[in-house]
């Protein structure tokens, strides 16, 4: 099957490049939704997101699986008339997602992991349930530069950590003198270097 996956700008690094997609369609919201409150730029972003939805129509697609469960994927699958919708049933979606699909598949469970989940939508077209994995899309210039980061600092064998969120999930963090803690740990048990990372505004952290 030909797959292509619609992402938000801001989250496109995380899928541009991942060699399991055939294509990898960008949906501009940010820059969009800076364009609201000017009329001049509103008229010429109403043009491009009639572009935009024309090129995704364009395309024929004979299947849309809508993972968000909420009003953005809803209007995608919608508005790409696409015949067949699978999205999650009544009760696993906001802002009343579940109208617009025309399979619709509740989870067996709701405290199951987030992939689990998702693979459930696969079920309609016939993917048995399986293990899922996490992968990102690499390149051989990000691979050399975290290769001589690693040497500047001397370091061998080691483990990543990330202890920020987005804003948006910040209530879910884990509080930063657990994840010190643990750092510690993987340093003398393991004998293992730890290399903290951050995203914007975190390094205060």
């Amino acid at each position: 099957a030909h797959i292509a996956f619609v992402v938000e700008d801001k989250a496109k690094d995380v899928v541009v490049g991942h060699p399991d997609l055939d294509e990898v369609v960008v949906f501009p919201r940010k820059r969009w939704s800076k364009h609201l409150w000017n009329p001049i730029r509103l008229v010429r972003t109403l043009f491009e997101a009639s572009s935009y939805l024309g090129a995704i129509r364009g395309k024929a697609f004979d299947v849309v699986v809508d993972f968000q469960g909420n009003l953005k994927g809803a209007m995608h699958s919608w508005l790409s008339n696409v015949p067949v919708r699978i999205g999650f049933a009544r009760g696993h979606t906001m802002e009343l997602n579940h109208w617009f699909s025309t399979i619709r598949v509740a989870p067996y469970s709701e405290n199951i992991n987030r992939v689990d989940k998702f693979l459930a939508l696969l079920q309609p077209l016939g993917v048995a349930p399986s293990l899922g994995k996490y992968r990102l899309p690499s390149s051989m210039s990000s691979a050399a530069a975290v290769e001589d980061y690693l040497q500047s600092v001397g370091c061998g064998r080691y483990v990543l950590v990330h202890p920020g969120t987005s804003d948006f999930g910040k209530a879910k963090r884990w509080p930063l003198d657990r994840f010190a803690a643990l750092a510690n740990r993987i340093n003398v048990d393991l004998r293992m270097s730890v290399i903290v990372a951050w995203g914007p505004d975190e390094r205060p952290m």
